[in-house]
C-alpha cells in the first residue's frame, strides 16, 4: 500500500529502487563479526571471498545488519518481478 490505501505501488517505485542500486558495492554482501577491524556489526561483500566490509562498527541491531545485507539481492530480484509483472498486466490489457 501507498499510504493512500491504494494497494498498487507508487509510479516511481522502480525508479526509486534502481536509483538506490546506482554506485553501491557489488557482490553478495552477508552480515558477520569480524575478529580484527571491528567492534561490532558488519556488512559487506563476503569475507570468505576476501572481500571487505561496506559497513563497519554500525550500532544496528542483528536482525538490523542481516536485513541490510539481504537487501543489495532483495532490491535487485524486487525490481525485476516488478518490471516482469508489469510486463504481463501489459501484455493482457492488450490483448482486450
Amino acid at each position: 500500500m501507498n499510504g493512500s490505501g491504494d494497494t498498487n505501488p507508487t509510479p516511481d517505485v522502480l525508479a526509486r529502487a534502481k536509483a538506490a542500486l546506482e554506485g553501491v558495492t557489488p557482490g553478495r554482501w552477508v552480515h558477520y563479526y569480524p575478529d580484527q577491524c571491528c567492534n561490532g556489526h558488519c556488512v559487506g561483500e563476503d569475507p570468505e571471498l576476501g572481500k571487505g566490509g561496506v559497513m563497519h562498527d554500525a550500532c544496528v541491531t542483528h536482525v538490523d545488519a542481516e536485513f541490510i545485507a539481504a537487501s543489495r539481492q532483495l532490491v535487485p530480484e524486487l525490481v525485476a518481478e516488478v518490471e516482469r509483472l508489469r510486463q504481463l498486466v501489459n501484455e493482457m490489457a492488450a490483448q482486450r
